[in-house]
């Protein structure tokens, strides 16, 4: 990558060629206005949902704001394509393979190409992306020092306790909204449940009256996720990954096993309504917001002595 492209306080789309799909893949990146190549900077990696992509996720209400004010770098990487689930779900063969290695090239191009804190790399991410932060951060919990799922999709995991065996020492803030049909509010209660029986530093903001996209659209969430992370940070630096691990160990064998399992027409129904139900709101969440920002863009149009 060409430094000099880079236009801190601002969200560009940037792209690599990704080897092993033999393809261009696009990720979105944000660096803030005050960042230094002579200053180490933490780094958010940011996993988007289901049928979204980084260009949308990078965007979330608040967020760019928080990593401008805190001196983050903000990274969004596509994950493969936009239903990869990052390797979370096992049986998904060579895509969640792809979606997983795009992850693992994403962050290896920040930390090569900018003055990354090695203490300091987070992961965060809205439904699938919840999940995928969950799955990445177990497998490679010698990278993060802390994630934030939002609206987590932790059904796709057999096994709760298994998971969190893996990241004991890992710091999670989950937050879900109470009312989000999605992704069900019980299976992540379940996960907080069993994080606090086991002792482990987690922080859950159960959102009420709130449905799935509200975690990912209130700047309210964004500083209370940063405030989260600020107090975090690893006490060695983290390994450099290039090459994503097999689902090798057998503690990430025992925690996440492989179940070749066909969809029944029930799940794929479910699967499609749970497809069409996400786009829904993400329109009208969408639409809410175009329309209460609608009088300020439209007094900076009257009045900015165009």
């Amino acid at each position: 990558m060409d430094s000099t492209q880079i236009v801190p306080g601002t969200i560009q789309k940037r792209d690599y060629y990704f080897t092993e799909a033999d393809k261009i893949m696009e990720y979105a990146l944000y660096v803030p206005s005050g960042y230094s190549s002579d200053k180490k900077s933490p780094l958010v990696v940011l996993l988007h949902g289901l049928y979204s992509n980084p260009h949308q996720v990078i965007r979330y209400r608040g967020l760019t704001d928080e990593a401008e004010k805190r001196g983050y770098i903000i990274v969004a990487p596509m994950g493969y394509n936009d239903q990869g689930w990052y390797g979370s779900i096992a049986n998904m063969g060579n895509l969640g393979d792809m979606s997983e290695q795009d992850v693992l090239n994403v962050l290896n191009i920040v930390r090569q190409d900018f003055n990354v804190d090695e203490t300091r790399i987070y992961c965060m991410g809205h439904s699938m992306g919840g999940a995928g932060t969950l799955h990445l951060g177990a497998k490679y919990s010698d990278v993060w020092a802390a994630l934030a799922p939002m609206s987590p999709a932790v059904t796709v995991f057999p096994s709760y306790s298994g998971l969190l065996k893996l990241i004991p020492h890992v710091p999670v803030m989950v937050v879900t909204g109470d009312k989000d049909w999605i992704t069900p509010v019980a299976p992540t209660r379940k996960l907080v449940a069993i994080m606090e029986d086991m002792g482990m530093d987690c922080k859950y903001n159960e959102l009420q009256g709130a449905g799935h996209i509200a975690p990912a659209c209130r700047p309210d969430i964004m500083v209370e996720i940063f405030d989260f992370f600020a107090g975090r940070a690893r006490t060695a630096p983290a390994p450099g990954i290039t090459q994503r691990r097999a689902a090798g160990t057998a503690a990430i064998a025992e925690a996440l096993p492989v179940q070749k399992t066909e969809r029944t027409a029930w799940q794929a129904a479910f699967w499609y309504a749970t497809r069409v139900a996400s786009r829904v709101e993400l329109v009208v969440w969408s639409a809410f917001y175009f329309a209460k920002s609608l009088p300020n863009t439209l007094f900076m149009f009257l009045f900015s002595g165009r």
